[in-house]
């Protein structure tokens, strides 16, 4: 059984002849070319012999020109649609394309993204994530909601260039997440009562979507 055929039948619910193994890694190069980071990413999955590759994104979430830090309503109204094309995650973009020509009718690879609410708060908003949640909730929804609209283009554009699916990174663990739900959404409603326990927005930490 290759490695194609051993992630086909987990994904059809048939035993394959032993469990599809794959690891992944924070390189720390994400200042570097994408074909640098391709390279990168085929040599650590041939090294260990992996039955399928998740490639990490550590490109940073593009920030406005001028924009080095999001600490209030001026700065999340600047969060808005981009050309994800041109954007600097086009380095992703051009790793994504060598993987798949190395990896074609060889094995499966899955893109890596990290939901709205962690890409301002890791990229760009940091220590002022609990502030803008907790006086700007309104600003902050609809930042939100601009950053997913975007990252949805983004998974359109990796699936396009041959990505098989998109591993969507969730802290549903963390404790932020929970006020985003308590917190955040109420405020933003005009006060309503905080949404129920079924209605929280994510239940496990990480999850992984193939085509």
């Amino acid at each position: 059984m290759n490695k194609i055929e051993r992630v086909d039948h987990v994904l059809a619910g048939i035993a394959p002849d032993r469990p599809p193994l794959s690891l992944w890694y924070h390189f720390g190069i994400q200042h570097g070319t994408g074909e640098e980071f391709a390279e990168t990413c085929l040599a650590y999955f041939d090294h260990y012999d992996f039955d399928f590759l998740k490639v990490m994104n550590d490109y940073f979430y593009p920030a406005p020109e001028g924009l080095e830090a999001v600490g209030g309503p001026s700065d999340l109204a600047r969060l808005t649609r981009f050309e994800v094309a041109g954007s600097p995650w086009r380095e992703q973009f051009k790793a994504i394309e060598i993987i798949n020509k190395t990896l074609r009718n060889k094995a499966y690879f899955i893109d890596t993204v990290f939901d709205a609410w962690q890409s301002i708060h890791r990229n760009l908003a940091g220590e002022n994530m609990q502030a803008l949640m907790d006086h700007h909730p309104k600003a902050l929804l609809e930042a939100l909601e601009q950053v997913n609209q975007n990252l949805i283009a983004y998974c359109k554009v990796s699936l396009g260039l041959g990505a098989a699916g998109i591993f969507l990174s969730i802290p549903a663990g963390a404790p932020a997440v929970f006020d985003l739900c308590q917190t955040l959404r109420p405020q933003a409603a005009g006060g309503r009562s905080p949404p129920g326990q079924n209605d929280h927005p994510a239940r496990s930490r990480q999850g992984s979507v193939f085509r």
